[in-house]
């Protein structure tokens, strides 16, 4: 028995599936394409690199991608020490 709310009936256990289907791929592409966006802005890329997600396997490319960005070494700069005194 439906209970009718509105005068529109609940959805069917078919419908729901699908519902929830849908539901779950847009939720799992924005959350790819966000982190998409995040790995190539942190690459020093644009963001626009992140349309390259939509060709089959373009996130392979993504991988191969040399960073632009310039890390700086954690060595301390050379000095040079004054001569000693005898």
């Amino acid at each position: 028995m439906a209970i009718l709310l509105f005068n529109v009936e609940t959805p069917s256990d078919k419908q729901m599936e699908t519902y929830s289907l849908v539901v779950y791929w847009i939720t799992a592409i924005l959350f790819s394409l966000g982190v998409t966006i995040w790995v190539c802005i942190k690459k020093g890329r644009s963001w626009a690199w992140a349309l390259i997600f939509f060709v089959p396997f373009g996130w392979i490319i993504l991988l191969a991608l040399e960073n632009k960005r310039i890390i700086p070494t954690l060595e301390p700069p050379p000095t040079t020490l004054p001569p000693a005194l005898d």
